[in-house]
């Protein structure tokens, strides 16, 4: 399978839209930190349980928010958001409203590495790289694709040259 292209943000684009967005988060120098794929599984460890938790949670946190497919893998994680409906935010600045995505990795980082920080006593450490990677998911057969690159992408794990 041909690798993905990620792209950062679309400067232009409003993520507060209803839709689909694939996003990909990589660890801290991609570090494998999160557990190991043993034949074609991967198997958490307690950083990659405390990663599930948090983004599981996501929806607890947000209204209007779906979460569909996704992964976590030794080094990155991958996970379909959905924003169904109307998003109604504050009218402070234009920009600050096209940026729901956006709030929702900064939160999910945020805590993730802190809960891992703090059960591990290692305060401030880094645990996600800076940033991450998006695609606004346009169609279905955008949509079934992304579904099937999630899917296997434990079992594609040796083949990835850039694991991230």
């Amino acid at each position: 399978m041909e690798r993905r292209k990620f792209f950062l943000r679309l400067s232009s684009y409003n993520y507060s839209n209803s839709g689909a967005y694939f996003i990909t988060i990589c660890s801290y120098k991609r570090e494998e930190i999160f557990g190991e794929i043993t034949n074609n599984l991967m198997h958490l460890n307690d950083f990659g349980k405390i990663i599930h938790d948090c983004w599981f949670q996501i929806p607890d946190n947000y209204q209007n928010i779906k979460l569909d497919d996704f992964v976590i893998m030794p080094n990155h994680m991958h996970g379909t958001i959905r924003i169904v409906g109307v998003i109604r935010e504050l009218p402070l600045r234009i920009e600050r409203r096209k940026m729901l995505i956006s709030k929702i990795i900064g939160r999910f980082k945020m805590n993730s590495s802190k809960l891992i920080n703090n059960i591990h006593n290692t305060k401030g450490s880094h645990v996600w790289q800076r940033s991450y990677y998006d695609h606004i998911i346009r169609n279905e057969t955008d949509l079934n694709n992304t579904k099937v690159y999630i899917q296997n992408n434990p079992i594609n794990w040796d083949k990835n040259e850039y694991a991230c």
